[in-house]
């Protein structure tokens, strides 16, 4: 799917990081530190890819706002999690 469409392909693979963090600040389980730092590289992999490539046309919106504001969001989260774990 990359290759067809980067843009969609990038919607759903960064919606995958997105989607665990939400369950986790909604459920709030305890974490372990080496669990905590692989979720939070999912999360930083998943805004490295909200770029369209160079010379690549998309349907979408170029600049993945709305994937990073769920982002942004979750990052502001943060903190309150871990102070309440």
């Amino acid at each position: 799917m990359r290759e067809n469409d980067y843009y969609t392909w990038a919607v759903w693979k960064s919606g995958c990081a997105i989607k665990i963090w939400h369950a986790l600040l909604t459920k709030r389980p305890p974490l372990d530190t080496e669990t905590t730092q692989e979720l939070i590289q999912m999360l930083d992999k998943a805004e490295g890819i909200l770029v369209i490539p160079e010379g690549e046309e998309t349907w979408g919106d170029k600049n993945f706002e709305m994937r990073k504001q769920e982002i942004e969001a979750i990052r502001k989260a943060l903190p309150s999690y871990f102070n309440s774990n």
